[in-house]
């Protein structure tokens, strides 16, 4: 039986669990090439973690593993998520080299709390448009490593991560928000982003937002609608996205741009 499934409603049709609760689940198998979960306690990816610390400003000691998950290459890549023993929280790449020496691929800080009015986000036919209070806006284009994504964010909370493993493209990841916000990466790559949910604060650089009528969209240059199996798919420019019927009141439901995962 034929499945579609659009990667832009992953986050709408899956329930993903804590990131915490990652600790009790038993790892993955190991996928040559892709990623795959690890174990927090696993022995050596709490080396890796302590590596990672180590290498951080501060040089603290590491007070818990909140999630983990490995990539086997010539060696392993530990891709961790931890918090340090000054409570701040941080995503570390590291890779361990076939000798077993380990180097700090990436690093990023995380957001410890929920927000408070310290920046605003957009979204792009290109990526982000990311502006934190009393600095300029910046833009993130697809094609940004995922470190550099998660620092131009670190004032929103932390996100959900998970793979879909399905796509034709191969092993997408993703992060998601409770705000309905879910980018996706592709080998560490900012590749695209979708929105879905009931949250209409947040839209794209063009005014387009969950809740946007089609009397709306049909003003917008390049707009084109027609029905596909995913339902009422619309399109402007570079950003896809779904409304709900064909009437002028009919509203937008979900939107996408870049990388997806959509099987027809």
């Amino acid at each position: 039986m034929s499945k579609t499934l659009s990667l832009a409603l992953y986050g709408a049709l899956v329930t993903l669990a804590p990131i915490a609760a990652e600790a009790a689940a038993p790892p993955g198998p190991v996928i040559p090439g892709g990623w795959a979960k690890a174990g927090v306690n696993d022995p050596q990816v709490r080396q890796a973690a302590e590596f990672a610390a180590s290498q951080l400003p501060g040089g603290g000691a590491v007070r818990s593993v909140d999630s983990a998950s490995q990539q086997v290459v010539a060696g392993m890549n530990y891709r961790i998520e931890l918090t340090l023993a000054d409570g701040s929280r941080w995503a570390v790449t590291v890779y361990r080299m076939l000798s077993g020496q380990m180097r700090l691929s990436e690093s990023a800080r995380l957001a410890s709390s929920p927000p408070q009015a310290a920046g605003s986000l957009r979204l792009s036919r290109n990526g982000l448009q990311v502006r934190r209070t009393g600095a300029a806006s910046v833009a993130i284009a697809f094609g940004a490593s995922r470190a550099q994504v998660l620092d131009a964010l670190r004032f929103r909370p932390a996100p959900q991560t998970g793979t879909n493993r399905e796509c034709s493209a191969g092993p997408i990841d993703f992060l998601q928000w409770q705000d309905g916000v879910s980018l996706l990466f592709q080998h560490d790559r900012f590749g695209g982003w979708s929105l879905s949910g009931q949250d209409s604060r947040i839209g794209t650089t063009d005014g387009i937002r969950i809740g946007t009528t089609l009397a709306e969209l049909r003003k917008k240059r390049g707009f084109r609608l027609q029905r596909s199996t995913l339902g009422h798919e619309f399109t402007v420019g570079a950003i896809s996205g779904i409304v709900s019927g064909t009437s002028a009141r009919a509203r937008v439901t979900d939107l996408w741009a870049g990388l997806s995962c959509t099987f027809r």
